[in-house]
């Protein structure tokens, strides 16, 4: 059951990437950066998900992760920032708007969520899921932001 379920969340991890380049592209910044860190939280619930942990909420997934896959060096250290990271993007696009979320942010975001993925699909690859079992991560968006934007 366990695999089934890191198998759907990393659907989802991608799926979410592919909406966040999508929002990128399309100058939706504060949903590119939402979409994002969603890419990341099911990237790494589906690597709990193959040691049998189910945590119940964006903190306990983060907690979990930094006990489980980051402190044993299973992943780079970075990955864990990254995500404790783009949740508080996350929150501040979603929820402040007394902030605006620039077209650069959003980028740097998709970037960040796109290296997460590509470090936690070779772990999974590496804990028994089969190259076929997994989605390609998917390309960041073509065009890069212009400086003003």
């Amino acid at each position: 059951m366990s695999r089934e379920i890191a198998k759907r969340h990393w659907q989802w991890a991608t799926n979410a990437l592919k909406a966040a380049n999508r929002d990128a592209l399309s100058h939706d910044a504060r949903n590119a950066v939402s979409r994002a860190y969603y890419a990341m939280m099911h990237g790494a619930n589906a690597t709990l998900a193959l040691k049998g942990l189910k945590p119940k909420t964006h903190s306990g997934t983060q907690a979990l992760f930094n006990e489980h896959l980051v402190r044993p060096g299973n992943v780079d250290k970075q990955r864990g920032r990254d995500l404790t990271q783009g949740q508080h993007r996350r929150t501040s696009a979603d929820y402040d708007v007394s902030r605006d979320v620039s077209e650069s942010q959003a980028h740097e975001q998709c970037t960040r969520a796109t290296a997460f993925l590509i470090e936690i699909r070779t772990y999974l690859r590496n804990a028994g899921l089969r190259e076929n079992e997994l989605d390609e991560v998917p390309p960041l968006p073509v065009t890069k932001p212009g400086p003003n934007r």
